[in-house]
């Protein structure tokens, strides 16, 4: 009987409305995120350039390749778990108040500082593996991986709070427009996540 009772949560879960406008939100604060990223980059690139001088083509382009290269475990993860809240945890509706909606913008912020926290340390874990000389041919020592390791996470850690404290604006904004979107397109169903069962 217990197994039923699971069973139908999770279905429940799964089936659960409202994934299309939280996967937009989700989608429209990982471009905010990539786009504010690179034009960090440009103007750490122009800052460069204009005090140590160089080849600005060449800081310019290497701008938007490493913030790719950085989105994969930065801003993806980041916006799968504002996703994830806004559609599973803490859906954004209507008929709440604006306190309501920016308290689940918060919330939905912190766990996509979480998704990416949960991304480092297995990247990081990964690396460490990768470099055991009996299981990959790695040729550093166990305690100098578990150094690495520890630093590794560490800074993913600290980056992934860092980055979460930049982007309260960035997903609050987007709650905001989710939620006024949604007073002007009323839906025909109650939208109500795990936060509002409980």
């Amino acid at each position: 009987m217990a197994d039923k009772s699971v069973s139908s949560r999770v279905a429940a879960t799964v089936t659960r409305r409202g994934f299309v406008p939280a996967l937009v939100t989700a989608v429209a604060i990982f471009g905010a995120v990539l786009v504010q990223g690179f034009l960090s980059g440009v103007i750490a690139s122009a800052y460069t350039v204009g005090t140590l001088g160089g080849d600005w083509s060449r800081f310019a382009d290497s701008a938007w390749t490493a913030q790719l290269a950085v989105s994969l475990t930065g801003s993806i993860p980041f916006a799968a778990g504002v996703f994830l809240c806004l559609w599973q945890l803490a859906p954004v509706d209507a008929q709440l108040r604006l306190g309501h909606v920016l308290s689940r913008a918060v919330l939905a912020t912190v766990v996509g500082a979480v998704a990416v926290v949960v991304v480092v340390v297995l990247v990081s874990f990964i690396a460490a593996l990768a470099g055991v000389p009996d299981l990959f041919g790695g040729s550093e020592n166990l305690t100098s991986l578990l150094d690495r390791f520890g630093q590794n996470t560490a800074r993913g850690v600290l980056g992934a709070a860092q980055n979460m404290i930049n982007q309260f604006a960035v997903v609050m904004l987007g709650a905001v427009l989710l939620w006024g979107w949604l007073q002007r397109h009323p839906r025909e169903h109650e939208v109500r996540g795990a936060l509002d069962e409980v």
